[in-house]
């Protein structure tokens, strides 16, 4: 996500290895494809603002800053985690963020409330271009696959919403991995899953903080920035920044 400040207040590596984005390696260029699969951060199709209004349909006036505080708990949380050693499922890491935020602001709000808060998880909108860059993709012969930390019932639910869900070859949650981006664990399912060569996997990131990630465990890197926000400082840029997942689809039909 964005600049993790920014997104969160909201709103050995590639050329170490001599690879560049735009170069074919030799198994993706045998197959006519620029890369032979792109595995891809959720919201790169979905629009987390959603949980945002979701908030603020319960708690009106005051759903921004308690979104904001949730998403920077919900991050801490999961990095925190992810430092100890000590995996709990993203759906538990959400639903105890949102109590801590709603117990430290003193915000008083009904079972029946929170629940439709957490269930906006299942509910995200897609961004406009989504579900034609997707189809887009997989005609081209990409494989797809989502590698992202929300749960597999959440990425079920919304590609499903969307239409999209058979377009998806593979669903990669990092809780199979028991660890959260930007371990390298994380990144490593996508090799694993595909069996391919890191140098064959696009990944596609939302966030600059995860372009990061994806770029230091080697793989070829796309930044889809969907908010235009300042890019990260740390010491890794990814290969190839974008505003639209449609700009994907179009390179990798290049």
């Amino acid at each position: 996500m964005c600049s993790r400040r920014e997104f969160l207040s909201y709103g050995g590596v590639l050329a170490a290895s001599g690879l560049a984005l735009h170069a074919k390696s030799a198994s993706a260029a045998s197959s006519g494809l620029r890369f032979r699969a792109a595995c891809l951060d959720a919201f790169t199709i979905f629009d987390p603002r959603t949980l945002d209004e979701a908030i603020e349909r319960e708690v009106p006036g005051k759903g921004i800053p308690l979104a904001r505080a949730w998403r920077t708990r919900l991050f801490d949380y999961c990095w925190l985690r992810t430092l100890y050693g000590r995996h709990a499922n993203f759906d538990q890491v959400v639903a105890d963020s949102l109590d801590v935020v709603l117990e430290t602001t003193k915000t008083p709000l009904s079972d029946a409330a929170r629940t439709r808060i957490l269930s906006s998880w299942n509910e995200l909108k897609a961004y406009p271009d989504s579900a034609e860059a997707l189809r887009a993709m997989r005609a081209k012969g990409t494989r797809l696959a989502y590698l992202s930390n929300l749960t597999s019932s959440m990425l079920d639910a919304n590609s499903r919403r969307l239409g999209v869900r058979d377009l998806f070859e593979l669903v990669l949650t990092t809780d199979s991995a028991q660890t959260y981006k930007p371990h390298p664990k994380a990144y490593a399912m996508g090799e694993s899953s595909f069996g391919l060569p890191k140098s064959d996997i696009l990944f596609v990131a939302f966030g600059g903080w995860d372009a990061a990630g994806g770029k230091s465990f080697g793989l070829p890197t796309i930044w889809v920035n969907r908010l235009g926000v300042v890019a990260e400082r740390l010491g890794i840029e990814p290969d190839r920044t974008v505003s639209t997942l449609q700009e994907v689809a179009d390179f990798l039909s290049a």
